[in-house]
């Protein structure tokens, strides 16, 4: 079989709408040639999608100004953690602006809207802002998977927006759907927290009666400041959670080693929680050192 003509350079290395091939001049039957792809209706790609995000890039290929990816997918985006079933899902959810018609298609799960709606572009993909994407999960998250989300947000080393800002919003989204568990979750909604497991440890400790620890508190000890995962200041106890990152990254072994021994130094106790811990154990453990 003879090569398929070349494509244009512009369209070689990327997903593009067939309208822009057309426009290009490229015929319709090198369009239909096997070494493409059509992941979407209108769509064009040189290779299959292999990422979430690569095929958030080939739907935007043939969307109109007016969509954007909103809810689940804006939220995985952004960085804002969810439960393992929307994390593992390739549907895409998408948000056509200033219409009564959602979009459709295989693996799009369609939404639509009147109003004006915040916007951010990430990696080059427009999607809803961080605080619209929170308020749709909303209607699809528990309640903890909610407050999780809700931490990441106003947590981490580069917060996505700050508790006041996230407040002054929750108030003023009083008549939409899920307004009250938005409200019921960010009732729980702390800044700090670096991880999904530090919010959930944070929320078994509580519930079970225990004080509320500090997250990600700096703590000076040996002349040096570091910082532990919860603190409870007063009693001198850390609990540091253990990624699987901790046993694979030597650079991130080592600093731990030094913080512990620091931190024995100076009479703290560190309680070490691998994610498989269950929380009970943890809890009872936690109000049993806490009792001394």
């Amino acid at each position: 079989m003879p090569d398929a003509t070349p494509l244009p350079e512009s369209l070689r290395r990327r997903a593009f709408a067939v309208a822009d091939a057309r426009s290009l001049g490229v015929p319709l039957s090198r369009l239909r040639a096997r070494d493409l792809h059509t992941p979407f209706r209108g769509v064009r790609t040189p290779q299959v999608p292999a990422t979430y995000v690569e095929r958030c890039r080939a739907y935007a290929a043939g969307c109109s100004d007016g969509i954007v990816f909103c809810g689940p997918t804006a939220a995985r985006l952004l960085g804002i953690p969810l439960p393992a079933r929307f994390e593992r899902a390739e549907e895409l959810h998408v948000l056509q602006r200033w219409t009564d018609r959602a979009p459709r298609g295989p693996g799009i799960v369609g939404h639509k809207t009147r109003h004006e709606i915040d916007l951010v572009t990430v990696a080059g993909l427009r999607c809803t802002a961080p605080v619209p994407t929170w308020f749709a999960l909303g209607a699809l998250l528990a309640h903890d998977d909610l407050v999780i989300a809700g931490d990441a947000m106003v947590g981490g080393k580069q917060p996505l927006i700050g508790v006041a800002d996230l407040r002054t919003a929750v108030q003023s989204h009083t008549r939409a759907r899920g307004a009250a568990r938005i409200r019921e979750a960010f009732d729980e909604v702390r800044a700090g927290a670096w991880s999904p497991r530090e919010t959930q440890v944070r929320l078994a400790l509580v519930r079970a009666g225990l004080p509320e620890p500090e997250l990600n508190a700096p703590i000076d000890v040996a002349g040096r400041r570091y910082h532990g995962d919860l603190v409870y200041r007063r009693q001198r106890l850390v609990l540091e959670y253990e990624g699987r990152q901790h046993y694979t990254d030597a650079r991130q072994w080592s600093h731990d080693l030094e913080r512990y021994n620091a931190f024995a130094e100076e009479s703290w106790t560190v309680l070490r929680i691998a994610h498989e811990l269950p929380l009970p154990t943890l809890v009872a453990r936690v109000r049993r050192i806490l009792a001394r």
